[in-house]
């Protein structure tokens, strides 16, 4: 568990698009761009602070967790070339 997570992108960290969902969007996932490299920061149950470097799907997993706690989902960053697809249509 992570108290009052942080983050922020690392110098010349590229944005990777990927496939993202959540049950807050039920039946549905879509493509979103998220940095592919991040520094997280947050506290423990125990109130040690603890700092992260982070790539691949574990920062795809932080930006998507802390989004949620700034009131945000994956699909306020769809763009135009990203695609929502219902996941009946066997994409997972």
């Amino acid at each position: 568990m992570l108290i009052n997570p942080v983050y922020t992108t690392i110098l010349n960290a590229g944005q990777i698009k990927d496939w993202e969902g959540c049950f807050s969007v039920p039946n549905k996932i879509g493509e979103v761009y998220r940095y592919n490299e991040i520094h997280y920061e947050a506290y423990t149950l125990e109130d040690k602070k603890i700092s992260v470097h982070a790539k691949g799907f574990l920062d795809r997993l932080i930006q998507h967790e802390i989004d949620h706690l700034n009131g945000k989902l994956y699909i306020d960053y769809l763009c135009n070339d990203c695609r929502f697809v219902s996941t009946s249509d066997g994409l997972c």
